[in-house]
C-alpha cells in the first residue's frame, strides 16, 4: 500500500482504475475512477491514462502473454514461431 501524504485521503488501490478513500476515522471506501481513467497517488486523483501496453510476458513460456483486461490478468498465447518480446509489447520475436 502507497500511502500519499497526509492531506490527501486518498490511497493506492491494487487496480489502477480505483483507489482507497479514507474518512476521518480511518475507515476506508473502495472507489473506482470514472472510464478511462487510472488513479495517480502524486496528483490524489483520478486522470487519463497515457497509451501504455497491457500485455506482460507470462511465466509459464516466452510464447505466452498476459494481457489486462476488465480488471483481471488473461494468459493469450503468441501464434506459432514466435514469442512474446516485453520491448516492443508484441509476439515478434521469431523462435
Amino acid at each position: 500500500m502507497i500511502f500519499v501524504d497526509t492531506d490527501c485521503p486518498l490511497q493506492t488501490h491494487r487496480n489502477p482504475e480505483s483507489y482507497w478513500h479514507v474518512d476521518n476515522f480511518g475507515r476506508r471506501y473502495l472507489r473506482r475512477c470514472p472510464h478511462g481513467q487510472a488513479f495517480f497517488a502524486h496528483k490524489c486523483s483520478c486522470d487519463h491514462t497515457p497509451p501504455a501496453c497491457d500485455l506482460k510476458a507470462s511465466d509459464k513460456s516466452p510464447r505466452h502473454y498476459e494481457q489486462y483486461s476488465n480488471g483481471y490478468w488473461i494468459e493469450m498465447m503468441c501464434a506459432d514461431g514466435t514469442a512474446f518480446n516485453s520491448n516492443t509489447c508484441l509476439c515478434s520475436t521469431f523462435i
